[in-house]
């Protein structure tokens, strides 16, 4: 009771952060990232609205591929099946949690820097009889060693959502990172310009807002 009191916690909290409070557009982002720049928000010359929505685009698509989205996800696993699907905008895993329908056991995540290293390999202890490990394969993730039976996998994960495709869209991510994805915007904007200085100065606001965000919500052991 315990242990299914402690896993729906987690999901609610995952759901929690999930939900998106953002109705900023990317006509939005365009428009407040102009202003903060103090510049024509329809641009001029070769410099126009269309551009402007395309800068606001590039920083929010930036903004999701650094922070992401805090996700949870149930996958039924099948005897003898390794590798499963996590999320096509997956950026890392958190944790995952192995279902044996007794009991809960958490897998530790295998470093795919040291498959070459044999002392690494000789210190993982493991049985056949349920996964102990896992390791992430692009938007997958490989549970070893295979699992004999049917059960269920819970996964922990931080994701991008989908890219906005069109100014009137809006930019599914939190009111707390909006300032982000205008960091990210002013970047393209200044770099168009050829103002470089402004450039590093936004850089240098982009990267303590993602740093301070990271912290916030805890988002430790990220690999870029």
């Amino acid at each position: 009771m315990k242990a299914t009191w402690i896993l729906g916690l987690l999901f609610l909290t995952a759901a929690i952060t999930n939900a998106s409070d953002s109705l900023m557009t990317v006509r939005n982002c365009a428009v407040r990232t102009c202003q903060i720049l103090n510049i024509d928000t329809t641009g001029t010359g070769k410099f126009d609205s269309t551009l402007l929505n395309q800068f606001a685009t590039d920083g929010a698509m930036r903004a999701y591929t650094d922070l992401g989205v805090a996700k949870s996800k149930k996958i039924a696993i099948s005897g003898g099946i390794s590798s499963y699907l996590v999320d096509a905008g997956l950026l890392w895993v958190r944790g995952a949690l192995f279902d044996t329908n007794y009991a809960f056991a958490g897998l530790m995540e295998i470093d795919p820097d040291s498959f070459s290293n044999k002392q690494y390999w000789s210190n993982l202890q493991g049985t056949l009889t349920r996964p102990t490990y896992y390791i992430r394969h692009g938007d997958s993730i490989m549970i070893i060693p295979r699992p004999p039976d049917n059960d269920s996998l819970y996964i922990f994960y931080f994701a991008r959502e989908a890219f906005p495709y069109a100014d009137t869209v809006s930019i599914q991510i939190s009111s707390e990172q909006r300032m982000a994805a205008i960091y990210a915007t002013a970047i393209f904007i200044e770099l168009r310009r050829r103002n470089f200085e402004a450039v590093g100065m936004f850089e240098q606001f982009y990267q303590q807002e993602i740093g301070r965000l990271r912290e916030k919500f805890e988002i430790s052991g990220v690999r870029q």
